[in-house]
């Protein structure tokens, strides 16, 4: 794969964490494709599962945080398969899968539930992404980011993705 192709993917699956975290009111604090020896992109946000103890508090807003965290964190992976599924090893998702994996099986009791819930959670985060992937219409370098504005006012544009 080149390296503008791995950029790109990059890109799609942090925009996704970041897409799913703003959908869910986890405000985004900054999001990177520049690689680094942990990880090659990252989405910083707050946790929304901070100060819930979610095996033990059973209440509505401890798992709607939980389920909210679950989102995010699956919507990564999602989206890279989705933009190049090629580029899809689990190794590049195993961190989130796992993340999403330990706050599940505090809410989930037999495996059985823990799989169907897995399922619904999936289902909705694909929903969520198709709601806002399925509206870019562009991909336009930065360079042209001011003719993009153009395309947008002009009504020839929705949405579109800078890629620098």
């Amino acid at each position: 794969m080149t390296s503008e192709l791995w950029r790109r993917t990059v890109a799609y699956h942090e925009a996704a964490h970041a897409v799913v975290a703003l959908h869910e009111g986890i405000a985004v604090k900054s999001i990177s494709i520049i690689s680094n020896e942990r990880s090659a992109g990252r989405v910083q946000h707050p946790n929304p599962i901070i100060g819930h103890e979610i095996e033990f508090d059973t209440g509505a807003h401890s798992q709607r945080g939980a389920e909210a965290a679950i989102r995010v964190f699956m919507a990564g992976p999602i989206a890279q398969r989705r933009f190049h599924a090629r580029s899809y090893r689990s190794p590049h998702a195993g961190s989130d899968y796992e993340r999403a994996s330990a706050i599940l099986s505090a809410l989930a009791g037999s495996e059985k539930e823990n799989k169907a819930y897995w399922k619904l959670l999936d289902i909705q985060t694909r929903q969520l992404l198709q709601q806002d992937f399925i509206l870019i219409t562009h991909t336009m370098p930065l360079e042209g980011i001011n003719k993009d504005f153009d395309l947008m006012h002009a009504g020839e544009a929705i949405r579109s993705v800078v890629v620098y």
